[in-house]
């Protein structure tokens, strides 16, 4: 599933099997590549139940700029989680930034029900 628009965004969220983690980032951006190679690893092992994209904004930039309106997003990197059920673009959890141990808190916490091999 291609994930560009708030339209896009908003129907992934109606069919959402499980778990939905957006991270918003960009090529350009030096805090952004700090965190990649460990987000990559994660979101590589993800179960198929769990939806994962690594979106940048210069692409995804109407999903962007809905997110940023709306104040879901202060800026990049960011990594939205979506829980199943939840149909609003409010993520159920976010994370920003380049602090590697609340990146790794934010996935244990939203993967706690989940198993990850």
């Amino acid at each position: 599933m291609e994930l560009k628009t708030r339209k896009d965004f908003m129907q992934l969220l109606q069919q959402n099997p499980g778990l939905i983690f957006i991270k918003l980032g960009a090529k350009w951006c030096k805090p952004c590549a700090i965190i990649a190679d460990v987000v990559r690893d994660v979101f590589e092992k993800m179960p198929e139940h769990i939806l994962t994209f690594d979106l940048d904004v210069d692409v995804s930039s109407d999903l962007f700029a809905f997110l940023k309106t709306k104040k879901m997003v202060q800026g990049i990197p960011t990594i939205l989680c979506y829980h199943t059920g939840n149909i609003s673009y409010i993520p159920d959890d976010s994370v920003s930034g380049t602090d590697l141990q609340q990146i790794h808190d934010f996935f244990k916490n939203n993967l706690r029900d989940h198993v990850i091999h």
